[in-house]
């Protein structure tokens, strides 16, 4: 890996990723939480990237701190969701 860089990755690529050739995903749903902490398993990856209010929200917070905690990861950095708002 490249000395002093820190890697991090959507959150969107620890889901099922459904698409319209596979409507239900090609693996099992998971929680953000359990998304973050099977991204803490990735070597060198030091954070994550999640959306609000979608994937981050009041509701999860303490949950996604306390995943980010165990897993060894930051969140690097909270998109905004718009896309899916209505806006």
């Amino acid at each position: 890996m490249l000395k002093g860089v820190r890697f991090s990755a959507g959150i969107w690529a620890f889901t099922p990723y459904a698409d319209r050739f596979e409507p239900t995903g090609y693996k099992e749903s998971k929680t953000v939480p359990n998304q973050i902490r099977v991204a803490g398993k990735v070597e060198d990856l030091g954070g994550t990237i999640l959306q609000y209010p979608t994937g981050l929200n009041e509701s999860n917070i303490d949950e996604i701190r306390d995943a980010s905690k165990e897993s060894g990861l930051m969140v690097a950095q909270i998109d905004a969701n718009l896309f899916s708002s209505g806006i």
